[in-house]
């Protein structure tokens, strides 16, 4: 089952989307490193979360679709590769390494009406188009209702210490569900919160 991506000119920045489909929305914070280029080799930690932080994903045909989409992701972008990562419920963690870019390509981190076209290959367009081909397959299902929020957490890997951290915290989270700071029925623990203040 090939996942349907989209053309990568047809994806903008969230915040350009906003000013294009409601000039009248409120500018909301980006939550992107400003100045950081999303392009460059690295080794990025992504989490996409279901609009509402509904459950879809407990139904397994809606999981598969995610599961393969994200491993397609090499299919569909040069120098991309899919690392650790998990479908949840309500959304999916996973680790995403860039390489063989190294010139400089700035990306897009939050002011509104001054975008064009994501650079190809930039982890906001991948995060675009995996939501894009996912969401399109998943509606074909009779799930009118599916969709993801429009934004999505990130976290630059800088070094293996964290990448091994941030590996087992992917490996764990579903035996650890109940304490998902995700999971609207969850009651995150002390294990969680310092995870994620850890990323900082």
């Amino acid at each position: 089952m090939p996942c349907p991506y989209t053309p990568l000119s047809r994806f903008r920045s969230h915040s350009e989307r906003e000013t294009v489909s409601d000039p009248s929305k409120r500018r909301r914070r980006s939550i992107r490193l400003q100045g950081y280029d999303y392009s460059r080799s690295g080794l990025y930690f992504v989490t996409i979360c279901t609009k509402g932080r509904v459950t879809f994903f407990e139904d397994a045909r809606v999981k598969t679709i995610a599961e393969i989409c994200w491993q397609e992701i090499t299919d569909h972008f040069t120098g991309v590769t899919p690392d650790e990562s998990v479908v949840m419920p309500n959304h999916v963690h996973g680790i995403v390494s860039l390489h063989g870019r190294d010139t400089a390509c700035r990306v897009p981190t939050g002011r509104i009406g001054t975008f064009g076209p994501l650079p190809p290959g930039s982890l906001p367009a991948i995060v675009g188009a995996f939501k894009s081909a996912s969401t399109r397959l998943i509606r074909q299902l009779g799930i009118e209702g599916f969709a993801w929020q429009p934004r999505y957490y990130e976290h630059v890997v800088r070094n293996d210490a964290s990448l091994n951290r941030i590996r087992q915290y992917i490996r764990d989270n579903p035996a650890r569900w109940a304490f998902d700071r995700d999971n609207p029925d969850g009651r995150p623990d002390a294990t969680e919160r310092e995870f994620w203040r850890g990323l900082g």
